[in-house]
């Protein structure tokens, strides 16, 4: 399983888990490790502006934080606005 966006939360791998599924993959931009949820492993991303330099490197695992520097900041600010649109629905009893 991939998660759209890469975003899981312990509601949704626990759904995840009860939909058959023993293994996903979530947007972390690191490489994945024995210590790792695996209904939540890092992937990398790959766009179209990912040269073949720099995916090599990545998956060397040289570098990734300096390289994904940007997505992870995004991925962080998505997270917020994630988070803060449920609390707002929850004040509101939308939730």
């Amino acid at each position: 399983m991939a998660y759209p966006y890469g975003y899981s939360s312990v509601r949704v791998r626990r759904e995840v888990r009860k939909a058959g599924y023993w293994a996903a993959c979530a947007v972390n931009n690191a490489i994945a490790a024995d210590r790792h949820d695996v209904l939540a492993l890092p992937r990398l991303t790959v766009a179209e502006g990912t040269s073949m330099r720099m995916f090599s490197r990545a998956v060397e695992g040289n570098q990734v934080p300096l390289i994904y520097m940007r997505e992870r900041m995004l991925t962080k600010g998505y997270a917020v606005v994630r988070r803060t649109r449920y609390g707002l629905r929850k004040v509101r009893g939308q939730a």
